[in-house]
């Protein structure tokens, strides 16, 4: 009897002594062991949740594909749509543009585009024509020296002509543009622009909205009057020696007046 109170005594004893020991050596495993089923459980949520992520961006990334694809289509409509109308306008105007070119000029076409007067004036007029814009899009053969849009890299007094074709109300600073063609020519400055007798704001901000989403670009539009530009024109160091004023190849779509200002330095 004496043994069993003996042995139990001692197996109490012993727990009591052992079981902090016993905590604090096997505390720190069953934490891990439970952290790492709670971080096994976070894995499988993560990768559940990565895998939905995943799916989202392919689908995502399948519709920005077709976007990317319709945008494109929509670009090389717009091009042919774009290289049409201006073909218009140049044949409309040919004989403007003809006349006011002397043979064998030196003309400078600032935004020259597609170069399609570039070409014009080549063939009827022998001209000598340098092909300038702020991006290449010239399919006629030409050339393009590229520039920022403001400061016309050449000397003063080098062209005899220069053509700025629709170019004036894309630009940041027309006034400045002005100033650099007329510090370039030694004869002519020949301008083509849009008139729009009403709704010049909303038609800016379609035909803007238009154009640059097409083109990814950041293009100002701003139509004026008449008077508007001749201001410009003045304050450019320019005077209008003659102008011809009618309505354009989209005025049926849109009221706008084309306007064509032949000008001459002051000085």
């Amino acid at each position: 009897m004496t043994d069993i109170v003996a042995t139990a005594f001692f197996s109490v004893t012993s727990l009591i002594w052992w079981s902090p020991i016993l905590a604090v050596i096997f505390f720190p495993f069953y934490i891990w062991k439970k952290m790492k089923r709670k971080l096994a459980k976070t894995v499988v949520m993560l990768e559940d949740f990565s895998e939905f992520k995943l799916d989202q961006l392919r689908k995502f990334k399948r519709k920005f594909w077709k976007m990317d694809v319709l945008q494109s289509k929509a670009l090389t409509h717009y091009n042919k749509i774009s290289d049409s109308v201006y073909q218009k306008m140049v044949w409309y105007s040919r004989f403007e543009i003809i006349k006011a070119v002397p043979r064998g000029a030196r003309v400078l076409d600032v935004g020259c585009g597609n170069g399609y007067l570039a070409k014009l004036l080549k063939d009827t007029k022998g001209a000598e024509v340098t092909c300038l814009d702020v991006m290449d899009y010239n399919k006629s053969g030409f050339e393009t020296v590229l520039y920022d849009g403001e400061t016309i890299p050449f000397g003063d007094k080098s062209f005899d002509i220069v053509l700025l074709s629709y170019v004036l109300h894309h630009s940041h600073v027309p006034q400045r543009l002005l100033s650099e063609a007329a510090r370039v020519c030694r004869g002519k400055v020949l301008i083509y622009e849009d008139l729009a007798p009403i709704g010049k704001k909303v038609l800016a901000r379609l035909h803007k909205e238009a154009y640059n989403y097409i083109y990814s670009i950041d293009s100002p539009v701003n139509y004026r009057s008449q008077s508007e530009w001749k201001e410009i024109f003045d304050n450019s160091g320019l005077k209008v020696v003659s102008n011809n004023i009618r309505w354009g190849v989209g005025s049926v779509m849109m009221p706008l007046k084309s306007a064509f200002f032949a000008l001459e330095n002051k000085n």
